[in-house]
């Protein structure tokens, strides 16, 4: 998938890790060694560690020259660990796909250390709140990377409130087959040297393709 990718015109790729240390660091590895030393490289691992073995696994995660660990302990964790991990971990940490509100997001950069704010504009504040985040996020040296695992809609608002924010960091693209996420509103962006260039059309610029929800429509009878 990645191969494809790259070939599609992306420049970063990011893989979930989180298993099993040896089966992280060989799939890790291979991607590396197939994708090149320039391409960008993050990793996730979806809350999946402690912070005792999160910063045993961020100096393994040294040496493949990382952007950044997303997630790699819960997003609950008091921020005062998070700054611990930050200060000692030679990698970017990310987060806040699973934080809300403001005040969380302005303590997970002030109090929690975090290098790259994630905010996903379907799960919490819309362009509103996003916008403060992401102003907030450039004001003070970090990437503004808005999260995005859902369908086309969604994916080109992503795209439109980075592009308001603007600042280091990128827009993340579910490359996975995703019937759902082309269905009502297929994105219509073409990806050349890992940038693209979002459409002048008015609003969003995607209008959803009502009729080809019509065989999935489900009769409701009354009374």
């Amino acid at each position: 998938m990645a191969k494809e990718k790259s070939r599609e015109g992306y420049t970063a790729f990011k893989l979930k890790i989180g298993f099993d240390k040896d089966r992280d660091l060989q799939a890790l590895g291979g991607l590396r060694d197939m994708l090149g030393t320039d391409a960008m490289l993050m990793v996730d691992a979806n809350q999946a560690w402690s912070p005792k073995h999160a910063g045993m696994m961020l100096a393994e995660l040294s040496p493949y020259n990382l952007a950044w660990v997303e997630e790699p302990v819960p997003a609950d964790t008091p921020w005062q660990t998070w700054h611990s991990l930050a200060e000692a971990s030679p990698v970017r940490l990310a987060a806040g796909e699973n934080l809300r509100g403001e005040e969380a997001f302005f303590a997970s950069i002030v109090e929690g250390g975090i290098q790259v704010v994630q905010p996903d504009i379907g799960k919490w504040g819309g362009f509103t709140g996003c916008l403060q985040v992401g102003r907030k996020a450039i004001e003070t040296g970090r990437w503004f990377c808005p999260h995005w695992l859902g369908a086309g809609i969604g994916l080109t608002a992503s795209l439109h409130l980075k592009a308001a924010v603007g600042g280091p960091g990128c827009v993340e693209v579910d490359a996975n087959p995703n019937q759902l996420r082309s269905l009502l509103g297929d994105p219509d962006f073409k990806v050349e040297g890992g940038r693209t260039t979002l459409s002048d059309k008015p609003g969003l610029g995607v209008e959803p393709s009502l009729d080809t929800a019509t065989p999935y429509l489900i009769p409701i009878q009354q009374g």
